[in-house]
């Protein structure tokens, strides 16, 4: 997929993994919108990936309308939008996991 040029929406952009998504979007040369509730962190956020944002609660639906409005000629969706604690990347450590998450009613390993 060819992501220069595109206009990329990322939810939940102001922090975490949506932040660390819009990060990489921009860096592949997208045009990024950052959406997200906190307005403060996700105007820094996009002020530094030379993007746009626009405050959105995607559980309101005029919100929701309104961001996908703004974002004419949308080739790139990322719904990000969460509710995590903080600390958020990049502030958070990093802690490998060592186990690995079963599907709902998949068969035990044996």
């Amino acid at each position: 997929m060819e992501i220069r040029g595109q206009i990329a929406v990322v939810t939940g952009a102001a922090a975490g993994i949506g932040r660390a998504v819009a990060e990489a979007l921009a860096a592949e040369g997208a045009a990024v919108v950052v959406a997200d509730v906190d307005s403060d962190a996700g105007r820094r956020v996009a002020h530094d990936l030379g993007g746009r944002f626009v405050h959105a609660d995607v559980l309101v639906d005029d919100e929701l309308r309104a961001l996908i409005a703004a974002a004419e000629g949308l080739g790139i969706l990322v719904n990000k939008a969460a509710g995590a604690r903080a600390p958020h990347y990049p502030d958070a450590p990093v802690t490998p996991t060592t186990s690995t998450p079963r599907r709902s009613g998949a068969a035990s390993p044996r």
